[in-house]
């Protein structure tokens, strides 16, 4: 997964992604933001998954929550009902409700990103 990460003259952080995975972006930023503590804690999760200990972990957010198993990473909206029935030609709006990525691609995100907001 290709990104850039961004902190602007204010102090706000910005993430540019592939369409396909929008949603991370606002997840990270406005869900999870700097809180070192929340992502230490899905850090600690995901590498439980990709070790093979534990099935999945759940981390709800006011607007987005993120659905992790020991294969991908999957965020969706509150307002989605757990349908996977997405529509062929989904929308950029949609984009920006649900995204799923390998877990491994997920790590280095997730790292990456607590690196970069340690700076």
């Amino acid at each position: 997964m290709d990104y850039s990460f961004k902190k602007d003259f204010y102090g706000q952080y910005s993430i540019e992604l592939p369409s396909e995975q929008q949603a991370f972006g606002p997840w990270l930023t406005e869900e999870i933001g700097t809180n070192r503590a929340t992502l230490d804690k899905i850090i600690a999760a995901t590498q439980q998954l990709l070790n093979k200990c534990g099935w999945d972990y759940h981390h709800p957010g006011v607007n987005l929550r993120l659905t992790l198993n020991r294969e991908q990473a999957s965020i969706r909206s509150g307002d989605d009902l757990g349908q996977d029935d997405v529509e062929d030609g989904m929308s950029y709006c949609d984009n920006l409700h649900s995204a799923d990525c390998g877990l491994e691609d997920f790590a280095l995100l997730i790292q990456a990103w607590r690196a970069f907001i340690d700076g």
